[in-house]
């Protein structure tokens, strides 16, 4: 398993207790990273976890991915807003982690990006490269996009698409 991708995928998960309950053991894990970029980056947003009430933690993660179109976590979105072309996108996808004997384990759509990097944690390197191929200009918008606006998640995304760029 690629320790990355996993742990990026943790991240920009919802906030709640069962992740602050677990932020040593994702201290551990992030001590094993083998990028100091990387570590630095995982270790400010456990930081930010560890200083952050949960419910501003919350707040922060609804207002930036669930309310605000242009950076919600969805990379279809994106790329084919409400367009017919989004159901085939999503029918792909599904039918790639399918093909590679992945069970998606949330109830999102597969094309959260979180999901993608649990996916990209796991998977062979040519489906893999079925997904960065199609999506990795939406990371790169995303990045930019929170880059802007100052979210504590930039450099996360930041590390996504970093990860993303070494599938391709």
């Amino acid at each position: 398993m690629n320790l990355l991708p996993k742990l990026i995928s943790l991240f920009l998960q919802y906030p709640d207790k069962e992740l602050l309950n677990s932020l040593s053991e994702m201290e551990e894990v992030v001590s094993e990273l083998e990028s100091h970029g990387a570590r630095r980056v995982c270790t400010d947003f456990l930081d930010y976890l560890r200083r952050t009430p949960l419910i501003q933690a919350q707040e922060e993660y609804t207002n930036r991915f669930d309310l605000e179109p242009s950076t919600c976590l969805n990379l279809t979105h994106h790329k084919w807003g409400d367009d017919r072309e989004r159901g085939s996108a999503l029918a792909a996808l599904s039918g790639l982690y399918q093909e590679a004997g992945f069970e998606m384990s949330t109830g999102e759509l597969p094309d959260y990006l979180p999901l993608i990097l649990e996916f990209l944690a796991v998977c062979p390197q040519a489906a893999g490269k079925a997904i960065i191929e199609d999506y990795s200009a939406e990371v790169r918008t995303l990045v930019d996009r929170l880059k802007k606006e100052g979210s504590c998640y930039a450099d996360l995304l930041g590390l996504a698409a970093d990860v993303f760029a070494r599938f391709a």
